[in-house]
């Protein structure tokens, strides 16, 4: 057998993620074509395509997670011949199987036509999302961290309840006491520790018991 060429190591997986559907009736397959992350939606039992997601131009899939038994969120990417990997500004994406519903639901160009979507949507969120817990037993909506944009990086993270379907915020959970807050969750999605950094760079922590009822700060 020959040896593997430079080019044949270092070339990206046609699959780079598989993720199966909570009923387990559906994967959802990334795959890397003509130069950028892609999703395909396939039946578990037959491997039919049923559908995907494909961003025109420069944007490309990043991580992605299911929402409920039809519909998964995805990271929006951005290329850039100025960088050797692609950006994340913040986005947030979501669509059925089918590829149906496709929006938009998060991010800064909503709010407008965008050359990404082709859609227009409701209101620009000037604002980085990191997906925080998927919330299983809420078919519809996801748990998020937002933080606005800022060029001295001072915004402090907010935990939000965003609606995948219509892209609507629909409650403030809790917001980090300091800047690069980061949330963690219980078993049934609640919020119950809170990390951020002081300004002198040590960690600061918040913790919610479950039988408490204001948020108390660990030494």
């Amino acid at each position: 057998m020959p040896a593997a060429t430079l080019e044949q190591l270092t070339a990206p997986p046609f699959i780079t993620d598989i993720k199966i559907s909570p009923s387990g009736e559906y994967i959802a397959v990334r795959i890397f074509d003509e130069g950028k992350h892609h999703i395909r939606f396939m039946a578990l039992s037959t491997f039919a395509q049923l559908g995907g997601i494909v961003f025109p131009g420069s944007n490309e899939v990043g991580d992605y997670y299911w929402v409920n038994d039809e519909r998964v969120v995805t990271k929006v990417l951005e290329q850039s011949a100025a960088r050797n990997a692609p950006k994340y500004y913040g986005e947030l994406f979501a669509a059925n199987f089918d590829g149906s519903d496709a929006k938009l639901i998060f991010g800064y160009r909503t709010g407008h036509n965008s050359a990404a979507t082709h859609m227009r949507e409701d209101d620009a969120e000037y604002a980085w999302a990191e997906i925080v817990d998927v919330l299983p037993d809420d078919k519809k909506r996801i748990l998020i961290s937002s933080t606005g944009m800022s060029r001295s990086f001072d915004r402090r993270p907010e935990a939000i309840l965003l609606n995948t379907y219509t892209g609507k915020e629909s409650r403030r959970v809790k917001a980090s006491a300091n800047p690069g807050g980061r949330f963690y969750t219980d078993k049934n999605g609640k919020v119950r520790l809170v990390t951020s950094l002081e300004k002198d760079g040590s960690l600061h922590l918040q913790a919610l018991p479950v039988h408490a009822e204001q948020w108390i700060d660990v030494p």
